[in-house]
């Protein structure tokens, strides 16, 4: 008979099952093995074959054989990769039965779903270390893609025959797989949040934090220049007293995405905060940053934001400082943003319409 898959070679089919054989023998011999010696032999030989049929079973109980990875289904597979047994459980999830082989086209993951390889072939037929996992992905034939998630244990055995057999030990995990994922982008998008400003929909200054000190070790290591632009909308506390909040943030919004849309792929806008804004620039010489910082206080000039109360022009300006520095071991990080702050404020002071800079190597 089959239990799990494998055929059993021994005469104890479980151990409560030997006790009551032996107490039986044991009964037997008391009764009628007195004087009898051919009872008492058999009472022993009996015994040796129930003890040994309990260790034999153990140690394929030990070989992992009849054991799945984790309950579900399992089977055995010829070297064909035919199901020679198939549990209940396995048919139902691999929708076929003992005798048939599962040739479904299938995804090899890592445990975040990321795909690491792909395969048309018999289950039975795939070489694995014994006890190995893996998680696999089964595709629809008719639409190609991932309809079940199962993770399967492969564990290559001989039969009596001497023929190879594999024992696959499998359990759906499809839902866990789908919690996961759903989890996963949960997390990304709250990741996301975190780093984004809420009022302008730009980089916060969590995120500035995070990606200068990336591009800091960067530029160290590749021994390239990093530039930082420093800008602040001029008289925004006026701008506020004059027209009311909800207008100032309407003031922030058009000016982030003015900047954002100047700078384009050559920098990162971030919002620093209450009306400052800062630009991050990777691979940046203090001639191309400045030319930038340019172009960055046009456009938000030409957005044309009525501003009455505005010393420098009837609408909205910004102020700007910029630092540029090659990253090395005697200017430190927080040094070089006071840098182009301390420029930006000096701009702001003498308040003049124009940018400070300076170059530091």
């Amino acid at each position: 008979m089959y239990m799990n898959g494998i055929r059993k070679k021994h005469l104890g089919i479980s151990l409560p099952f030997d006790i009551i054989i032996l107490i039986l023998i044991d009964a037997t011999a008391a009764v009628y093995g007195e004087n009898n010696g051919l009872v008492w032999l058999l009472f022993v030989l009996l015994h040796i074959v129930c003890a040994a049929g309990y260790l034999n079973r153990r140690s394929i109980q030990k070989s992992g054989l009849l054991e799945p990875c984790i309950p579900g289904g399992y089977g055995v597979t010829d070297a064909e990769g035919k199901f020679l047994a198939l549990n209940a459980a396995g048919k139902q999830i691999l929708g076929i039965e003992s005798g048939e082989g599962f040739a479904g086209i299938w995804d090899v993951t890592d445990r975040d779903g990321k795909v690491k390889n792909t395969r048309h072939v018999l289950l039975g037929q795939e070489k694995h270390a014994a006890g190995q996992k893996e998680i696999i992905g089964l595709k629809s034939k008719k639409t190609g893609r991932i309809e079940k998630w199962l993770i399967v244990q492969w564990q290559p055995f001989s039969a009596s025959s001497g023929k190879s057999r594999t024992a696959l030990s499998f359990t759906e995990i499809t839902e866990v797989m789908r919690v996961d994922h759903l989890l996963k982008e949960k997390n990304k998008q709250l990741q996301n949040l975190s780093l984004t400003d809420g009022l302008t929909e730009i980089p916060n200054r969590r995120y500035f934090d995070i990606l200068i000190k990336e591009h800091w070790r960067e530029m160290k290591d590749k021994k390239s220049e990093l530039s930082l632009i420093m800008l602040d909308i001029d008289c925004f506390k006026s701008y506020n007293d004059t027209y009311g909040h909800i207008e100032g943030d309407a003031c922030l919004r058009s000016t982030a995405k003015a900047l954002k849309k100047a700078a384009g792929e050559k920098g990162t806008v971030f919002r620093y905060g209450g009306e400052e804004f800062a630009v991050l620039l990777p691979y940046t010489d203090y001639r191309s940053g400045r030319e930038l910082t340019e172009e960055l206080m046009s456009a938000v000039e030409n957005l044309r934001i009525i501003h009455e109360s505005s010393f420098h022009k009837p609408y909205v300006t910004v102020s700007a400082g910029i630092a540029t520095i090659r990253p090395n071991m005697h200017e430190t990080l927080q040094d070089f943003i006071q840098l182009a702050d301390d420029r930006l404020y000096e701009s702001k002071r003498n308040r003049s319409y124009r940018t400070e800079s300076v170059l530091t190597k």
